[in-house]
């Protein structure tokens, strides 16, 4: 059970809540441990005051604490002590991001790294509840093994570079960005009929949004789930360098779409990015990005160029499912992981993948791409 402190047990309506959240202009929080937690203050973030936590969770909540509350889980065996991280701008969750990765994980050469995940496999396989509990960190693992038995001669740098994800992977998992409820942020609407918060595009009145070019306010960090989607009337949109986030469904079944660039500080796109944009021809997309989600581009009839990632780690499922009009595309050498259905009834002729990537068995389903390793 994951905890979800602000956006779903919030339901009763605490003034007092929606006045602080206001007053520190927070717009993302994060439930993570009282260490974590300081690392965010030295970073500018704000920690919520315990009494406000405490009448927020009520029946989650088992001691509160000076400095933080203990959260009761479903058989009461995991009792530790959280607080709350308010984040006024994600630039602040990135840099701790990336402190902690750095702090946690000392890996400087491949004895290193073979340590590592010896290390982590006798924690893990000593209680099986880890491995749930653990269970991305615990498939990159087995990922790391098996390159390491593809190829013993694997450069240091490469692995060293795995391990790293891996510890990513797992640090997100523990203490993963949310979104606060708009009932909780300033807002405003514009001539458009869409609304801002000071750092988020958070939805779009469809009834009033008529214009088929579109410029996103500067400053904005994330596009919420679902905001331009089933758009009939969009046809360009440009948006801010500043942005880093697109939720889920971010432009599908925009009809109009033509053209989606997106700018170099974007690091995350949820899923179904732009399923059944049937107008849409190219799409550049940031080199930050690492992980493409599920049926991002399913069913683009139109699509004729894609730049990906230079640094992309993984295709979803279904990402380039049904795209009859893209006939070339080139995968980084980074790419280790190609889901099922990814390419599936595709015209894309010829294509090169590393031989450390692993490809879902149904991946090319009836499809038929040349694959060279190199």
């Amino acid at each position: 059970m994951v905890i979800n402190p602000i956006a779903e047990e919030m339901q009763e309506f605490n003034i007092e809540l929606m006045d602080f959240l206001k007053s520190v202009d927070a717009q993302w929080y994060v439930l993570c441990d009282l260490k974590l937690g300081q690392i965010y203050a030295k970073h500018g973030a704000t920690l919520t005051p315990n009494e406000l936590v405490k009448s927020v969770f009520k029946d989650e909540i088992s001691t509160v604490y000076d400095d933080g509350v203990s959260f009761c889980r479903d058989d009461d065996r995991y009792l530790s002590k959280k607080v709350i991280v308010l984040i006024p701008t994600l630039r602040i969750y990135e840099e701790v991001f990336h402190e902690v990765n750095c702090f946690d994980l000392n890996v400087k050469s491949k004895q290193d790294a073979i340590h590592f995940i010896e290390e982590f496999n006798s924690w893990v396989l000593a209680d099986s509840d880890n491995q749930d509990f653990f269970s991305e960190w615990y498939d990159a693992i087995e990922l790391a093994e098996h390159y390491l038995s593809i190829d013993s001669t694997l450069s240091d740098k490469c692995l060293i570079q795995l391990c790293h994800h891996y510890q990513r992977t797992g640090n997100y998992t523990r203490h993963q960005v949310k979104d606060i409820p708009i009932e909780y942020l300033r807002t405003e609407v514009d001539e458009d009929g869409v609304c801002y918060s000071s750092r988020r595009v958070l939805s779009v009145n469809r009834n009033l949004f008529q214009t088929k070019d579109y410029v996103v306010r500067c400053g904005i960090e994330q596009i919420d789930d679902d905001v331009f989607a089933f758009n009939k009337h969009l046809k360009h949109i440009t948006l801010p360098v500043s942005l880093r986030r697109i939720g889920m469904n971010g432009f599908c079944h925009c009809d109009n779409l033509e053209e989606l660039l997106l700018p170099e500080n974007v690091n995350y796109v949820g899923e179904c990015l732009c399923e059944h944009c049937k107008s849409l021809k190219r799409v550049v997309l940031s080199d930050e990005i690492k992980h493409i989600k599920i049926a991002s581009f399913y069913c683009c009839d139109s699509l004729e160029e894609v730049k990906l990632p230079m640094h992309l780690r993984t295709l979803s499922d279904n990402v380039f499912g049904f795209t009859p009009s893209l006939k070339h595309l080139e995968l980084p050498d980074t790419l280790f992981w190609i889901g099922g259905e990814c390419f599936w009834n595709v015209a894309i002729e010829k294509l090169k993948i590393s031989k450390y990537a692993e490809i879902a068995d149904d991946a090319f389903l009836e499809s038929k791409t040349e694959i060279e390793y190199i």
